[in-house]
């Protein structure tokens, strides 16, 4: 029988929590969930995590002494609508790569301002500002299909990205909030006025995640 226990850590200087399922060796850390009153209706974003031994077999004991063989794996799970699929943030092992769903991003590095505002153009969704865009070097995966692109990058950009955001879009809907526990990630969503896109901010230590959300074209 499956067991789940909930895994509470606490960040000293913000006093928040963080709140992840633990199955079977494997963490459901749920970093973003959405709500909207038109279609997709519903957006998710879960971190799947676990650890593999040297053989490649899921590491179940949670009292294990990590070993330098010990290799960490990690999966983003996207809920788009009723459509769900996993994208390999970590390189995985044959097995999980044969797994139900996991499709593979596009890895990018550079200008990753230059590359969230391509993206978002793309969508028909165009920055009011005037300013001179920053230059932001990061590394990121980035998975593309009609009315989606997601943006997975490796380091914490959150505020800096928020900031730019905020310059360009004006402040982020209020009415758009996430339900996810509070400590497990930020997120905030943008809803630019004349445009038929939603963009999405998340964003926890490890990672920042750029969602934009086509909404249907009538």
């Amino acid at each position: 029988m499956l067991t789940l226990f909930a895994s509470l850590c606490c960040e000293a200087q913000s006093n928040v929590y963080s709140l992840s399922i633990y199955a079977c060796g494997t963490s459901y850390t749920e970093l973003c969930s959405l709500r909207f009153p038109f279609s997709p209706n519903h957006y998710k974003l879960t971190a799947i995590s676990w650890r593999e031994d040297a053989r490649g077999g899921t590491i179940m004991d949670p009292n294990h002494t990590n070993a330098p063989s010990d290799v960490r794996r990690c999966l983003l799970e996207v809920e788009y609508g009723t459509t769900v699929f996993k994208i390999p943030v970590t390189p995985l092992s044959s097995s999980h790569v044969e797994g139900t769903n996991v499709i593979s991003a596009e890895k990018g590095s550079g200008d990753f301002v230059q590359r969230l505002f391509r993206c978002m153009t793309n969508h028909g969704s165009y920055p009011t500002t005037n300013n001179l865009l920053p230059v932001l070097q990061a590394t990121w995966l980035q998975f593309s299909q009609t009315n989606l692109e997601v943006i997975v990058v490796e380091g914490n950009y959150f505020m800096k990205v928020k900031e730019l955001l905020d310059q360009s879009y004006d402040a982020p809907d209020d009415e758009i909030r996430s339900s996810a526990p509070v400590g497990n990630a930020q997120s905030l969503t943008y809803t630019p006025r004349h445009t038929s896109v939603v963009i999405n901010l998340t964003g926890n230590g490890a990672q920042t995640i750029l969602s934009v959300i086509g909404k249907p074209r009538h």
